[in-house]
């Protein structure tokens, strides 16, 4: 936030919002969004992040990419491929 202050990051996951991003007003977290409401999350980002060490498939990097975001991954699941 001190080099980029106009960074913002929107984050969802099946789980409540992380106790460790409380209060951190620049990340918008959305708890189990509708399956209709994810590709425009996906199209509101100008990069998506998928910083997993250990992916069985990775169907977020597909979907991002459907989405026309592009993607920034670890080698894990499809993103090698």
């Amino acid at each position: 936030q001190r080099s980029l202050p106009d960074f913002r990051a929107i984050i969802f996951g099946t789980e409540p919002r992380p106790i460790s991003t409380e209060g951190l007003d620049w990340m918008q977290y959305h708890c189990l969004p509708d399956q209709r409401d994810i590709p425009e999350l996906y199209r509101r980002s100008h990069v998506w992040l998928f910083p997993s060490h250990s992916e069985g498939f990775g169907l977020p990097l597909l979907e991002a990419m459907a989405s026309g975001t592009p993607v920034i991954a670890t080698r894990a699941g499809a993103a090698p491929d």
